[in-house]
């Protein structure tokens, strides 16, 4: 899995992960700062093709779920 993180408005990538902890930790960052509606977070497998890309509500509960799982 590699994660990328977006600027909606911007459309340019913020950073790029192979490592779901280290894209966690940045989501962390913007739903800290209350900005999840602005980025999104591209979520692909193995060969390339897009699993999810969550913004807003969906990329708040994605990484409640990780939080708690972890």
């Amino acid at each position: 899995m590699t994660y990328e993180m977006w600027h909606l408005a911007g459309k340019s990538m913020i950073d790029w992960f192979e490592d779901r902890d280290e894209a966690l930790e940045a989501v962390r960052a913007y739903l800290a700062a209350d900005e999840a509606d602005v980025v999104t977070l591209i979520i692909r497998d193995t060969s390339g093709g897009i699993v999810m890309s969550p913004t807003g509500d969906a990329l708040t509960e994605w990484a409640t779920r990780l939080s708690a799982a972890s």
